[in-house]
């Protein structure tokens, strides 16, 4: 009974060994789609914590600029889109728009921000009023989107950066960006480029594409 006992667990031991890697491959496999599972779904969820952000900006600008009636942007039309679309659509005048977001704001001090609307506490440190200003712009000029059925703007904003007076920009920086911005509107793209002041609903400059 003993010796009967033995060659079973014997037996028993020699098929774990021989499926012994097969399961280690399915545990890994398993793993890896847990993994990706959750990290599509922090993905996700920063999507759409980015377009909701993104879509009360717009709506503050755009209904600072309908009561300019520096445009007439239909409130109910906006919507967000995903890449590689530009992130928002909406119809003015009855035409369909796509506008580019991007906020201007140093690296540093979105990081603090971040950490202190996280954390409940006020944070502080040094932070650029210059680059982040050429960055905004310097990155979109070069950024490619599919074929659009409507005209595409760049919304360039301030919201958790205070905009600085112009003239404590450097002059280097006034005249770079002044290439780039020239560069945008002469390529073609860009109908419109922006730049909002969400601290006090202001528009702090707009320029079109000559015709």
């Amino acid at each position: 009974m003993v010796k009967a006992e033995h060659l079973l667990l014997r037996s028993a031991s020699l098929v774990m060994n021989k499926f012994q890697p097969a399961l280690q491959r399915a545990r890994k496999t398993y793993c890896s789609v847990i993994q990706d599972e959750i990290m599509s779904q922090k993905l996700n969820k920063k999507e759409e914590q980015k377009e909701i952000y993104e879509r009360r900006i717009f709506e503050k600008f755009a209904a600072t600029v309908n009561s300019l009636n520096q445009l007439e942007i239909d409130l109910k039309s906006i919507s967000n889109n995903r890449p590689p679309w530009p992130d928002i659509r909406c119809y003015i005048s009855g035409k369909l728009h796509y506008f580019e977001m991007t906020e201007i704001v140093d690296d540093g001090l979105a990081k603090n921000v971040a950490i202190g609307r996280k954390e409940m506490k006020i944070t502080g440190g040094a932070f650029s009023q210059d680059s982040p200003l050429l960055k905004a712009f310097t990155q979109k000029s070069i950024k490619t989107y599919p074929d659009l059925d409507g005209s595409l703007e760049l919304l360039a904003y301030y919201d958790k950066q205070y905009p600085p007076p112009i003239e404590l920009l450097k002059q280097d920086t006034l005249h770079t960006l002044n290439f780039v911005v020239q560069n945008m509107t002469d390529s073609g793209n860009w109908d419109r480029l922006w730049v909002y002041d969400g601290w006090n609903d202001q528009i702090l400059g707009v320029i079109s594409r000559q015709n």
